[in-house]
């Protein structure tokens, strides 16, 4: 009895490693952070294109195997960025951590405000030197896969081939009538499909990639928009996207990568773990822009 217990648990054990890239995940201990960082000028790169992303000052020191991710990428990119603001927009002075500063390959960009989760994507948008590139935003939290940059850019340049804009995301949500949104846990998982569908969210924990011409400056005034917009950035981006046209494709992702690190991320101060838990902020932003 015990021993079919065993390999049942076993079983399982090998299951959610696959099914969660656990094994990559696992990987990460046995590998240096320098030695990828060593390894990533040598990679085949993708032009005009960059890594967006920023972080909380309790969570600058729990970047690691972020950063291991995206360093260890199929496709090298010009520019991984993090967006740090000096100060968060509670005061709390950011600690940038000596091994961070030493990592080559990543860029820390100071920023004067602090937009909140948005700050992942906006200081980049506002940098005149990207006016003209491809932007993949991620999340500070979770493990992507080795093909993300990869899959992003490939469906990326087959839909803006032509004039239609279309922003790219690995996963997506839906909205539905009564503003609620479509996530959680378990739809996530389900929702892990292969293909090309629309969906009404981009989703920064599976990675997205956009350009600076599929906004305008409307987007930097949060003053217009209900008070909820600071804590749900994906939401609003994704308003401001569709109302200016834009697509919203979700491809599938390659690397299911992000139920171990959101885990441990939920301890650290994840905004889903805190102002978002209950999704009230997400429901009253969508049905806001979708009055508007």
């Amino acid at each position: 009895m015990w021993l079919f217990i065993f390999i049942i648990l076993i079983l399982f054990f090998l299951l959610c490693l696959y099914y969660t890239d656990g094994g990559r995940y696992i990987w990460f201990d046995y590998y240096s952070l320098r030695e990828l960082d060593a390894a990533y000028k040598y990679k085949k790169k993708i032009k005009n294109c960059i890594i967006s992303f920023t972080t909380t000052p309790g969570r600058i020191s729990e970047l690691r195997y972020t950063l291991m991710s995206l360093l260890d990428q199929s496709y090298a990119v010009e520019e991984i960025r993090i967006n740090v603001p000096y100060k968060s927009c509670k005061g709390v002075e950011y600690h940038i951590p000596n091994w961070l500063t030493r990592v080559q390959s990543v860029k820390i960009h100071r920023t004067h405000k602090d937009w909140g989760p948005a700050t992942k994507l906006i200081p980049s948008l506002l940098d005149k030197q990207n006016e003209n590139k491809k932007i993949i935003v991620v999340d500070d939290d979770v493990i992507y896969g080795y093909n993300t940059v990869e899959t992003l850019n490939k469906y990326f340049e087959k839909y803006n081939s032509k004039r239609e804009r279309t922003a790219i995301t690995m996963y997506g949500d839906k909205i539905q009538k009564d503003c609620n949104t479509d996530n959680g846990f378990v739809q996530r998982c389900v929702n892990y499909v292969t293909g090309e569908n629309y969906t009404d969210l981009i989703r920064g924990h599976s990675a997205y990639m956009v350009t600076l011409d599929m906004f305008t400056s409307d987007l930097y005034a949060y003053e217009k928009y209900p008070k909820e917009c600071f804590f749900v950035d994906d939401n609003y981006f994704s308003a401001h996207l569709k109302k200016n046209g834009v697509k919203l494709l979700m491809v599938g992702m390659t690397y299911k990568a992000i139920p171990l690190p959101e885990m441990n991320a939920c301890q650290i101060g994840a905004l889903h773990g805190n102002e978002n838990h209950n999704g009230q902020n997400e429901k009253v932003v969508n049905k806001f822009f979708r009055k508007h």
